[in-house]
């Protein structure tokens, strides 16, 4: 299973990039609420917009739980944040996982 994450971006100054995280992991009440999964960072001149394409292979979603000493892929709906760190979410969406 893997997925995609698209988001377009636009340097408004003179900084550089993107940083992305995925949410909680459903099933690990243990795990951080923006635990970060994913990092893209895109080099901008001020002023300009480029889309940024972040894939999410299914270990990138996964947790480890020492009861069935195994990684695990959750189910349902999982929360997506995009900013530049966790206390700046800019974007949030959600992917479902079946």
């Amino acid at each position: 299973m893997d997925a995609s994450v698209s988001l377009e971006v636009r340097n408004t100054g003179t900084g550089t990039g993107t940083e992305n995280y995925v949410g909680q992991l459903l099933g690990q009440p243990a795990s951080p609420t923006r635990a970060r999964r994913l990092r893209a960072r895109v080099n901008l001149e001020p002023g300009k917009k480029a889309k940024v394409d972040v894939q999410l292979d299914t270990r990138s979603l996964q947790y480890w739980d020492a009861r069935q000493n195994a990684w695990v892929t959750p189910r349902g709906t999982l929360p997506i944040y995009v900013g530049a760190n966790a206390a700046d979410v800019r974007i949030a969406g959600s992917l479902t996982l079946r």
